[in-house]
């Protein structure tokens, strides 16, 4: 917690998944917290927090933002940018399964 009010976008990352469930340890205590904690990450550019706000909005979780398909493209595209393998993939399936 410390390292994440530090603005660590690592221990934001982290943090922000085990608060909001990601993991399965926490079942999503305080999900707008953790929620937030992603996107700040995310934000700040490291691709591990970009991928898991893709896959929160690809899966539904916690959004009920409209637009929520092309929110995870967007956060996926900007994470495999950086290379990030889990994203690629994500982006992968998407492009060939979408119909």
């Amino acid at each position: 917690m410390k390292l994440a009010k530090s603005d660590d976008i690592f221990a934001q990352c982290e943090l922000g998944a085990w608060i909001d469930g990601v993991y399965n340890y926490i079942s999503g205590k305080d999900k707008r917290k953790g929620w937030d904690l992603l996107r700040n990450s995310a934000e700040k550019g490291y691709f591990k927090a970009m991928y898991l706000l893709g896959f929160h909005y690809d899966m539904g979780h916690g959004s009920t933002e409209k637009n929520s398909f092309e929110k995870a493209v967007y956060w996926y595209e900007k994470s495999a940018s950086k290379g990030y393998a889990l994203s690629i993939m994500a982006l992968i399936y998407i492009y060939t399964d979408s119909p």
